[in-house]
């Protein structure tokens, strides 16, 4: 619906919003969840593309390991070591990229993962938020953009100002510190994904386009007549 709303406000052009669909042969939760009681953190790192908010993620990760030291294990993806761009990134911590991923291995890694953090300076959806969702990790969005149609904040996401880090961290580290409140909210994210059909989301595109057929046919015959 921001979507929508910013084309709206911004070019005067109305378009029919869709209901979103997930794959749910891909993006599921883990059969066999962690047992190591390890927090796992991973993040989608993509300087390449500024308004990713690749540089701050660095610096959120690298509090967030000198805070909980072992506790938590970060995994990363999105670009290469060898980038250029990644090599200027902030990474005075311990971590594991995995690189450029494909859907398929991006959903394994979300089922291994239990927060995701994307602090991107907004999300017109936040579409692997969402995918995180279904896997049963915890999403941390931006609150500006879209992201508010599937996620809501201390329940099956958090939801922060992406602009500053010690508002993320304040949001993240009681998050942390309560495996009962992470399962509560990994519950929760797995029902509210589970609202997302491929189904529903073909149900609602045929809606539009019958919807617009019938207005077509309409102006049509006044036309004629």
């Amino acid at each position: 619906q921001w979507i929508a709303d910013e084309v709206r406000q911004h070019h005067d052009v109305h378009v029919n919003k869709v209901r979103p669909s997930l794959d749910e042969s891909i993006y599921k939760p883990s059969s066999s969840p962690d047992k190591t009681g390890q927090v796992v953190i991973s993040a989608m790192i993509r300087p390449q593309t500024p308004r990713r908010g690749a540089a701050r993620t660095m610096v959120l990760l690298s509090h967030l390991k000198k805070q909980f030291k072992d506790n938590i294990n970060i995994r990363l993806f999105g670009c290469e070591s060898s980038n250029p761009e990644w090599q200027s990134l902030h990474q005075d911590f311990d971590y594991i990229n995995y690189g450029i991923l494909n859907r398929v291995d991006v959903a394994e890694l979300l089922k291994q993962s239990t927060i995701f953090i994307d602090l991107s300076d907004y999300q017109a959806f936040g579409r692997t938020g969402f995918e995180a969702m279904a896997c049963g990790c915890i999403p941390v969005l931006p609150m500006k953009g879209g992201a508010t149609e599937f996620a809501t904040d201390q329940v099956n996401a958090l939801l922060v100002d992406t602009f500053n880090v010690e508002d993320v961290l304040s949001k993240i580290t009681p998050l942390i510190e309560n495996p009962v409140k992470r399962i509560e909210m990994r519950l929760n994210c797995i029902e509210s994904s589970m609202q997302y059909s491929k189904l529903d989301a073909a149900q609602s595109e045929l809606k539009v386009l019958h919807q617009n057929a019938i207005k077509w046919k309409l102006l049509n015959n006044t036309k004629y007549n």
